[in-house]
């Protein structure tokens, strides 16, 4: 047999085996097929294959976190109001002696309990002090006339209104100062935040009172003494007042806050008319500022254009004589020259927002929220 016809004779066999051990019967021309079938991968129901791998879930952004809204500070809680307190230039030569201590708040509680007569000291000098500081008081105006003794040791007193009646006034007076300021001042107020809040909350609620100016004017310059006073108590009840007006209701507020304040009051260099307004210590430092300039009862607003002025700002800008002189006698030495709030001279309107900040408007027109205890 040739070597060829023994190759394809073998070739053959061998095939034949092949296709016998697959167990199939297919026809020639299909052989190249199964063989490929035949190594070809294991088909999906006898090979394990994998899960798909899920798509994951998107994942959820959150929300940008919103500043948090500021928590307004704790109110404080004043359960009374202290009678006693004094004008620190009456302080300052106040005597040191307890008794005259003791026979000052001893006229205070004459007034209260509408006594006739207080014994005061032993010292006439001692009791003239004693008196004058009385009659600074917000509680005085109770009392119609006044007189010491030939004995230059006891006081006599006589009111203007009836036992009950100037009682309810009194009371009127503390309940006032006690709503007041529990509602404006919180916990962790500093002495500046204090200041602010009590000159915003005057500036807001007192109108001034243009009637009793234009009658003041009116009235000659020798006579003009002899006008009725707009004292604290007629300022509450009327929510109305003159520049003296606010500046007893702010010192007095100041004063039961532990807050150094001296009104000041001074001739327009005109010489028509005169100005009060207080001059307050924060930090070590004293300051002008004037609630009655900065107060715009046409529009309710309460600038800061006049607050912590030095002592040019307050006197020569605005031809207002100096002033120095009079408290140098009384008080001592008051240099009026921090420009630490320059910042505010251009503040229309503000608000206290009791968080340690407060929210401003300027002349033009923009608003920005202040740290105060920053400035």
């Amino acid at each position: 047999m040739k070597r060829e016809h023994i190759a394809g004779a073998a070739g053959l066999w061998i095939l034949s085996l092949f296709l016998g051990s697959c167990g199939a019967e297919a026809p020639a021309e299909k052989d190249a097929a199964l063989i490929t079938e035949a190594v070809a991968e294991p088909t999906a129901e006898e090979a394990e294959v994998p899960e798909p791998t899920a798509v994951p879930e998107p994942t959820e952004v959150p929300e940008p976190t919103a500043t948090p809204t500021p928590v307004r500070d704790k109110n404080i809680s004043i359960g009374e109001i202290d009678h006693y307190v004094m004008s620190p230039m009456v302080a300052a030569y106040f005597p040191e002696d307890e008794a005259s201590g003791q026979a000052f708040r001893d006229l205070i509680d004459a007034v209260f309990a509408h006594e006739s007569s207080v014994k005061l000291t032993d010292d006439w000098d001692n009791n003239l002090v004693i008196w004058n500081a009385a009659t600074e008081s917000p509680y005085f105006f109770v009392v119609d006339e006044d007189h010491l003794a030939n004995d230059h040791k006891t006081l006599t007193l006589t009111y203007r209104y009836g036992e009950e009646e100037a009682a309810e006034m009194l009371q009127f007076i503390d309940d006032s100062y006690i709503e007041i300021l529990n509602g404006c001042i919180t916990e962790n107020m500093s002495d500046l935040e204090k200041v602010l809040s009590v000159y915003h909350y005057f500036g807001e609620r007192i109108s001034y009172d243009y009637e009793w100016y234009d009658s003041l004017q009116a009235m000659d310059t020798g006579n003009r003494f002899e006008a009725p006073d707009i004292a604290v108590y007629d300022a509450l009840k009327t929510d109305s007042g003159v520049c003296h007006s606010y500046t007893y209701l702010c010192q007095f507020a100041f004063q039961q806050l532990g807050i150094e304040c001296i009104r000041v009051s001074a001739d327009m260099a005109s010489g028509d008319d005169s100005h009060m307004w207080p001059i307050v210590k924060i930090d070590g430092n004293f300051y002008n500022i004037d609630p009655t300039w900065d107060s715009h009862a046409e529009d309710d607003t309460v600038g800061l254009r006049y607050f912590g002025m030095t002592h040019d700002e307050a006197t020569t800008d605005r031809g207002i004589q100096d002033y120095e002189a009079g408290i140098d006698v009384s008080y001592g030495e008051v240099v009026c020259e921090d420009h630490r709030f320059d910042c505010l001279h251009d503040v229309t309107d503000y608000h206290m927002n009791y968080d340690g900040t407060i929210t401003v408007y300027r002349e033009d027109g923009s608003e920005e929220i202040i740290d105060v205890r920053e400035l």
